[in-house]
């Protein structure tokens, strides 16, 4: 009787069982048997580009492409073994082939940019994606990329400007009011009123039409009885949050607070593992809100604690819920979201000035909102001990921009023979020639301006400390991991305090250390600082010794202490709504 021909349903149940090498010989009779097919040369290239074999799997997507032009999972699997072995042009091709046979394929329009970007070519990037906005503005992920693209090469006014034209274009879409609300954290001289403008909006929109925030609720209203808490958030994994909540967690009295972890996000790793031995996790990417939120009232939490705010993979929809009958916000998001449904969020008395309760409600944890918990890397010796006096700022580039570029080139002047360190991941040609054409045109030598590009792990970022005297820190949106990082390698932070908590992180963090006089009110004074300072090579190196006794003897370090402020402050939160329950019930009108 005569053998069956072997069939790709085959070969899939082979791989779906784990037996990969009879697979691939499954894969090459089939290829032997219909060498030009589409199906089994797109398998073909799909498993040679996951085993790295990126040269096989531009042959066998190829073929399939001949087969099959323009197919959008061909293309993707083309591209991305092309881009691997750093073919751009031919990657590039690909796509511009696709785009003349469909000028309006937004797909690959958006795939396209980010070659253009892998290719180190931003002028192109930028005129792609706004021909995709031009020709698809209906599709709102465009409008978001778009601003992405202008936000990561430290231009946060034009993103923000690209995304009120999307707004104008998509008045009720959530997603673009969100993305602006958190991008107006980064533009400098944007109001405060301004800012809080994109935040109402956000959540105006946020909220589903006729959604009303729940008010009746089984939990018990006992005042002082063990209270399940909840922590929402996409980032249990490692990212600057987990330097504040793994302290919390490690060692909140857990007679009195029962953590459980909602988790919104994706990325997993050792972090994450340490997250569950602390807590139970509950997956929540996928899953409708509506289905997460009954499983978190059934379960009794009685605060639930936002910690991402309207960033990346946050948790807002479940919040907007309101499956629990405190909800707050906290460490991740250095603004108000202005949705209803939170209750007050987390600051101390230096972040927050009485005029944010004009505003919101604040519970204050004095004297620092934040716990940090170092890392374990050694302290970086200084890299050369004869070198000019270097600043630096390892902060993020969406943090960066032309006003503070302009601050620094002033302290530059100031201080002849110093030098500036930038960190901030400028892997774009096109970007570093704008900042040293920008400091050009202040007087400012190319040579006095160095940059790092990325380094494999976070331990050696943090290695490169040795080669800077000062930090200097961003404005308006302050570091927070970055500022408690330079000082734990040693090196002082230098910061301008503006009027609101984004603005404000770093003076918090120097004051529950003891450092305020690294606190400036004024430009001139930020430089001032940072000029004296980077001068005194006495203090520069008495404090690259001491700086670590100090974080680790400070508030700022203490978790024992941080763990009792803020169950203290959940819990007033918690016994306000106990006592809104009672006046509830006293005030009903006596039944007859």
């Amino acid at each position: 009787m005569a053998r069956e021909p072997i069939t790709l349903t085959d070969v899939h149940a082979l791989l779906a069982s784990g037996k990969t090498d009879e697979a691939r010989r499954a894969l090459q009779a089939i290829l032997q048997r219909e060498p030009k097919a589409h199906a089994p040369n797109l398998l073909a290239a799909q498993l040679a580009a996951q085993r790295e074999d990126h040269a096989q799997a531009v042959h066998y997507a190829g073929i399939a492409l001949s087969a099959s032009p323009g197919d959008a999972h061909i293309l993707k699997t083309l591209t991305h073994s092309l881009v691997s072995m750093q073919r751009f042009d031919e990657a590039i091709e690909a796509y511009r082939e696709a785009l003349q046979r469909d000028p309006m394929n937004s797909s690959a329009m958006l795939a396209l940019s980010g070659i253009f970007l892998r290719a180190d070519r931003l002028s192109d990037a930028e005129k792609i994606m706004e021909t995709a906005v031009s020709s698809r503005s209906d599709l709102r992920e465009l409008w978001h990329e778009y601003a992405v693209l202008f936000l990561c090469t430290g231009r946060a006014t034009e993103a923000l400007a690209i995304l009120e034209r999307a707004g104008i274009r998509h008045p009720q879409a959530s997603d673009i009011a969100v993305a602006a609300a958190s991008i107006s954290n980064y533009v400098p001289g944007l109001s405060q009123d301004r800012v809080r403008q994109f935040h109402d909006r956000a959540a105006r929109l946020f909220v589903p039409a006729g959604l009303s925030p729940t008010t009746l609720f089984a939990n018990t209203p006992d005042h002082d009885r063990p209270l399940t808490v909840g922590f929402v958030s996409g980032d249990f994994h490692c990212h600057s949050v987990s330097y504040f909540l793994l302290p919390l967690l490690e060692t909140i009295d857990r007679s009195r607070v029962k953590p459980e972890l909602f988790w919104t996000g994706k990325s997993r790793d050792a972090t994450t593992e340490r997250f569950m031995s602390l807590a139970r996790l509950h997956a929540c990417r996928g899953r409708p809100p509506g289905d997460v939120a009954r499983e978190i009232r059934s379960m009794g939490v009685d605060v639930l604690i936002d910690l991402s705010g309207y960033t990346m993979d946050h948790g807002l929809h479940l919040l907007a819920l309101k499956p629990a009958p405190v909800q707050l916000s906290a460490i991740g998001y250095p603004a108000s979201t202005r949705l209803k449904a939170i209750d007050a969020r987390i600051g101390d008395s230096i972040t927050d000035t009485p005029e944010a309760d004009r505003h919101d409600r604040v519970l204050r944890l004095d004297p620092c909102f934040l716990c940090y918990q170092p890392p374990a890397d050694p302290l970086p010796s200084i890299d050369d001990p004869t070198r000019p006096p270097t600043f630096g700022s390892f902060n993020s580039i969406t943090k960066i921009n032309p006003l503070q570029l302009s601050r620094w080139a002033a302290l530059l002047r100031s201080v002849p023979e110093s030098r500036l360190l930038l960190k901030a991941d400028v892997r774009l040609t096109a970007v570093v020639s704008a900042i040293r054409d920008a400091f050009c045109r202040e007087g400012i030598e190319p040579d006095r301006l160095q940059f790092m590009q990325n380094t494999a792990t976070p331990s050696e970022a943090r290695a490169l400390y040795g080669h800077i005297d000062v930090a200097l820190d961003t404005f308006p949106y302050n570091g927070t991991t970055t500022t408690c990082e330079s000082l734990w390698m040693g090196v002082p932070v230098v910061t301008l305090r503006g009027e609101t908590h984004v603005q404000r992180v770093s003076a918090s963090i120097l004051s529950a250390i003891g450092l305020q006089d690294l606190i400036a009110e004024t430009n001139d004074e930020y430089n001032g600082i940072a000029a004296q300072l980077v001068s005194d090579r006495p203090r520069i190196r008495a404090l690259r010794d001491t700086l670590r006794d100090r974080m680790l003897s400070s508030p700022l370090c203490d978790a024992t202490a941080y763990a009792t402020r803020f169950e203290s402050a959940i819990r007033t939160a918690w016994r306000a709504w106990c006592d809104s329950v009672a006046f509830r019930t006293e005030s009903q009108p006596p039944t007859t």
